[in-house]
């Protein structure tokens, strides 16, 4: 059956029914039945007061009462089988998702590292901190790795070096953030905002100087997205247990 427009349901409900019952269209409106409720309510509660107003008022508020009781009641119940849930979820996945996490952060580290010229500082050396060194190794040399970068006058293959950072990005992006979004904690999923500001940051960057050239930000902007994975890589640190 074709409905003329559907700017509002009873709109559309009247002229649906006006096309079999006019007389019965003219009487559907929602807007009407809850005006009609309002007006029902306040007449009885009317008829209340002058028939009784002391015990009416004192049954009116406890009921009010009552009613915001068990409204509160419902919300904490729902609220915390809600966050059982969630939890419970994230326990199941948590431990493969962190893995991965830190995994990718150490892998974009690397590939950073390995574009710094001979000799290369150990400090910076994400791999070597992050699987053998001290407690917060990997986070460490993240920082370190972004203050040699910015001191750095050139690194090797830069465009190269945004492609492989991008492809990182993408695992986080398809396998580890929508696991975040679900059952995951804010303050990673923040802190993960963050590598993305400054990865788009450093990829309009490059797009800027293939372009234009003589910008000379590319060191500025590659040490930022660094400072950015040192931030996700404490923020596991303080969530892993055996840290």
């Amino acid at each position: 059956m074709p409905i003329p427009y559907v700017p509002y349901i009873d709109g559309t409900l009247r002229h649906v029914h006006r096309h079999n019952n006019g007389a019965l269209a003219k009487g559907v409106s929602l807007r009407r039945i809850m005006a009609a409720a309002v007006v029902v309510a306040a007449a009885a509660m009317a008829v209340g007061f002058v028939i009784d107003a002391k015990n009416f008022a004192g049954n009116l508020l406890a009921e009010i009462a009552g009613v915001l009781i068990g409204v509160v009641l419902a919300v904490l119940i729902v609220d915390r089988a809600v966050e059982r849930d969630r939890a419970r979820r994230w326990n199941l996945v948590s431990e493969q998702t962190l893995s991965t996490l830190r995994f990718v952060i150490l892998r974009a580290g690397m590939d950073v590292y390995l574009s710094l010229p001979a000799p290369r500082p150990p400090d910076a050396d994400p791999y070597t901190r992050g699987q053998f060194g001290e407690e917060g190794g990997l986070t460490n040399s993240l920082g370190e790795l972004a203050g040699v970068v910015r001191a750095t006058p050139e690194l090797d293959n830069e465009e190269e070096l945004v492609d492989k950072l991008k492809s990182h990005l993408e695992v986080i992006r398809s396998g580890v953030l929508p696991q975040l979004l679900a059952v995951g904690t804010h303050e990673l999923i923040a802190r993960l905002s963050a590598v993305e500001a400054a990865f788009q940051d450093l990829d309009h960057t490059v797009w800027l100087e293939l372009r234009f050239g003589g910008l000379n930000e590319f060191h500025t902007e590659l040490a930022k997205v660094l400072n950015t994975l040192s931030g996700v890589s404490a923020q596991l640190d303080a969530m892993d247990p055996t840290q």
